[in-house]
C-alpha cells in the first residue's frame, strides 16, 4: 500500500490497523535529526517562513530548549512539536504542558491553531494528529478543557481572544458543560479517558484530573469573557474538593479510591496560571503527603494500601512498576511536589535533585519504573526525549535554587 493511500484510509481503531502500522514505520523519524532553521539543508520555503524556536521572555533553560528542539519539525508552512520520538503524533495535551515551560505567545497560538484549524469533530479538540496529516483521534477526555486553559495562557501573554474567535471558544464550552451534573464532571466509560487514557472505567465516573482540569478551564472561561451556566465555577470547585476517604485527600475518581499523583493538576494550573487556589489547603496537603513516594518522585496511581493495581484494569498488560500503574512519571511527580511546596511543605532540595537526576540520565523519559521503594533505571529507552518534561525541568529549577 502507498503512502498516500495510506493517510486517505478512514481512521481506524486508535493505536490498531493502518494507524498503528504507520506510527511504528514513522518512528524511524526519531534516528534523523529533526530538520530545523539552524540545519544548512533546509528548504527554500522554510527560510522565507517566520517560524522559529519559541523567544522566551526569561532565558530558557538548555534542557528545555533541547527537548523542544528535539521534538520541533520544521515543515515549509507549519511547525509540528510532537510529543516524543515514539509518540510522533500531535498531542493537545503534551504540546500544552510543553508550552507551559515557555511564555511566546506567538509561537503557542501557531502550535494551537494547528491543533485545532481543522474541526472535522467541532467543537471538541482533537486528542491526537497523526504526524502532519488529516487524520486525527477525538476521545472523551480532558483536551477540549485544555485547548481552553491553552488559549487563555496566550491571551495573558499578549494575544487577546478576537471577535472571530469568541464564538468558537463559547461552543467548546459548552461542549465541556454538557458533561457537568451540579458542576461534576462526568466521563464515560471505557478507555483514553484522560491522560492515564489506558485504565478501563467500566462506567461514568469523576476523575479527579478531569474534575481539576474542568474546574481551571472555567477559570479560563471567564478570563477570556466567555459565558458560563450560572453558580457552575462554584459547584465545580467543590466537586473538585468533595473526598470520598477517610484521609482527607483526593481520590483517583469517584467510583476508585486510589491514591493519584496527578489529580493536583487541576489545582497547579489554577495557581500557576491564574493566581487562584481551587482546593482547600488541607486537601492539597493531605493529598501529597499520602501519595507513595520513591527517590525523585512519587508512585503516580497506587490502590488504597499503596500497592500496584491489578493488571487488568488496563487495556494494556501494565505489569506494577510499569506504565501507569505504579510508575514515577516525572510530569505529575514534580506538578504534586510544587503544589504542596506551594501551599506550605517545606522545599525538599533532596527530592528535586533526584527527580533532575532521573531526568538526566533517562534522557527526559517518559516515566521510570518502580520496584518496592525504589526507581529502577532500566526504563523504557524508546521513550526517552518525552517535549512535556520541559515543565519539569522549570519546575526543578525553580523550586531546587
Amino acid at each position: 500500500m502507498s503512502l498516500e493511500n495510506l493517510l486517505t484510509l478512514p481512521n481506524a481503531a486508535f493505536e490498531e490497523g493502518h494507524k498503528y502500522l504507520y506510527q511504528k514505520a514513522l518512528r524511524g523519524v526519531a534516528k534523523i535529526p529533526v530538520i530545523s532553521k539552524m540545519l544548512p539543508s533546509i528548504t527554500k520555503a522554510l527560510n522565507e517562513s517566520s517560524y522559529d524556536l519559541p523567544n522566551n521572555n526569561s532565558i530558557m533553560l538548555p534542557q528545555v530548549e533541547k527537548l523542544i528542539a528535539d521534538n520541533l519539525l520544521f515543515l515549509p508552512d507549519n511547525l509540528f512539536l510532537r510529543a516524543s520520538p515514539y509518540h510522533i503524533d500531535r498531542w493537545t495535551r503534551d504540546a500544552f504542558y510543553t508550552c507551559l515551560a515557555i511564555n511566546d505567545a506567538a509561537f503557542q497560538i501557531h502550535l494551537l491553531s494547528k491543533t485545532l484549524h481543522r474541526n472535522r469533530r467541532y467543537p471538541q479538540a482533537p486528542t491526537t494528529r497523526l504526524f502532519d496529516t488529516d487524520r486525527e483521534w477525538y476521545f472523551d477526555d480532558e483536551s477540549t478543557a485544555i485547548s481552553i486553559i491553552w488559549r487563555a495562557k496566550i491571551a495573558q501573554e499578549g494575544i487577546p481572544v478576537l471577535r472571530e474567535e469568541r464564538s468558537d471558544w463559547q461552543d467548546r464550552l459548552g461542549w465541556l458543560t454538557k458533561h457537568s451534573e451540579d458542576g461534576s464532571y462526568v466521563t464515560p466509560a471505557g478507555t483514553e479517558r484522560s491522560w492515564y487514557d489506558t485504565f478501563i472505567f467500566p462506567e461514568p465516573d469523576v476523575i479527579k484530573y478531569n474534575q481539576g482540569i474542568y474546574t481551571a478551564s472555567l477559570i479560563a472561561a471567564e478570563r477570556l469573557g466567555l459565558t458560563l451556566p450560572k453558580g457552575e465555577l462554584k459547584n465545580a470547585t467543590a466537586a473538585y474538593n468533595s473526598l470520598n476517604n477517610s484521609e482527607g485527600r483526593l481520590s483517583f475518581s469517584r467510583n476508585f479510591n486510589y491514591k493519584d499523583a496527578s489529580s493536583l493538576t487541576g489545582e497547579f494550573l489554577a495557581n500557576r496560571l491564574f493566581n487562584v487556589s481551587l482546593l482547600d489547603p488541607g486537601t492539597t496537603l493531605a493529598t501529597i503527603r499520602t501519595l507513595d513516594p520513591v527517590p525523585g518522585g512519587y508512585k503516580v496511581v497506587s490502590d488504597e494500601n499503596g500497592q500496584p493495581l491489578n493488571p487488568n484494569q488496563f487495556n494494556q498488560h501494565c505489569l506494577p512498576g510499569d506504565y501507569h500503574n505504579w510508575a514515577n512519571w516525572p510530569l505529575f511527580s514534580g506538578i504534586a511536589r510544587y503544589t504542596g511546596e506551594k501551599h506550605g511543605l517545606p522545599t525538599d532540595q533532596i527530592f528535586w535533585q533526584e527527580l533532575y537526576n532521573i531526568l538526566r540520565i533517562s534522557r527526559g523519559a517518559e516515566y521510570a519504573r518502580t520496584s518496592g521503594d525504589l526507581i529502577e533505571l532500566n526504563w523504557n529507552r524508546q521513550r526517552e526525549n518525552h517535549a512535556w518534561n520541559a515543565l519539569a525541568y522549570t519546575l526543578i529549577a525553580e523550586l531546587s535554587g
